[in-house]
């Protein structure tokens, strides 16, 4: 090893892979937002249950004693910076369901997610239970307009890129940390004091991805989490103060706190270097006959 003292910079370098699975769980993962919603005009009628991520999500839709699940996606217009979290399984019927909900026009019903089956015959009981309320559900959905509470797609695009260079500079920092490892860099960057630099900027990128997202969640998800079935005028369920982050969105405390950690044992390195003791020197003396065993 080149460097003294490697084995602190080795400590950074498994600190920087535990930043970057850290980042991968939270763009993979579907729990960025977990909420629960009631039936808007009958709050017996049951509670649903929905949790999504960055880019897809589930819902489980309960009405009475049935339960239907449902793949949620997102769809994004940015001429018009609008985003919601649609039911529908292709990309066509997505774009149609926008255009249905800017219209007002009728919704079709969600389809049932193809990994899960429902434990009853969904529409029937929807039916049953709409007769149960003197209410028909066809008719609530043609009546279904459209409501201006979608999601910010600049705010949602700029979460989504802030994550990606917040996994751009962890990937830098335990590059340049294995590099010091091998061998002795002379430019500042690609040095120990660079390692300042990347780790800093990667725990930068991952606090303004939460924030960012917190104003998200602060002035849309958490007056409507913006699913079809929220978007609705009438027939719809409310998410109105339900929903919370969940622990795909929490993750990244972990990540900024490797970077923080990393920044301090660069430091804690650097300071033992800077106060380790010198070695010894010997003077001789040009008539000191010592100098023969030298």
């Amino acid at each position: 090893m080149a460097k003294s003292k490697w084995v602190i910079l080795l400590v950074t370098e498994l600190f920087s892979a535990l930043s970057l699975v850290a980042i991968i769980v939270s763009f993979s993962t579907d729990h960025w937002v977990v909420s629960d919603m009631k039936y808007e005009s009958n709050e017996d009628i049951g509670i649903s249950y929905m949790h999504y991520g960055l880019f897809d999500g589930k819902l489980t839709q309960s009405i009475y004693q049935t339960t239907k699940f449902i793949d949620l996606t997102i769809i994004c217009r940015y001429d018009i910076n609008k985003c919601f979290y649609s039911c529908q399984q292709t990309s066509d019927r997505r774009s149609n369901e926008f255009d249905q909900l800017l219209k007002g026009e009728n919704l079709a019903i969600c389809p049932a997610s193809r990994t899960k089956q429902t434990a009853r015959n969904f529409n029937e009981q929807v039916n049953m239970t709409a007769m149960t309320m003197k209410i028909n559900y066809d008719e609530m959905s043609e009546a279904a307009t459209f409501e201006d509470e979608f999601l910010s797609a600049g705010l949602w695009l700029t979460t989504v890129i802030f994550l990606a260079l917040s996994s751009l500079f962890t990937l830098i920092s335990a590059f340049f940390s294995m590099l010091n490892i091998l061998c002795n860099p002379i430019s500042y960057l690609s040095s120990t004091h660079g390692l300042y630099v990347w780790n800093g900027i990667a725990a930068l990128m991952c606090s303004i991805t939460m924030i960012i997202y917190s104003s998200l969640f602060g002035i849309f998800i958490s007056k409507n989490i913006a699913i079809t079935d929220t978007l609705r005028t009438l027939s719809r369920f409310t998410s109105d103060g339900l929903a919370q982050f969940g622990f795909s969105f929490w993750i990244l405390i972990l990540s900024i706190f490797c970077h923080l950690i990393n920044i301090g044992l660069v430091y804690y390195r650097n300071y033992l270097l800077q106060h380790q003791p010198k070695p010894p020197v010997i003077t001789v003396h040009k008539n000191d006959s010592t100098i023969l065993v030298y």
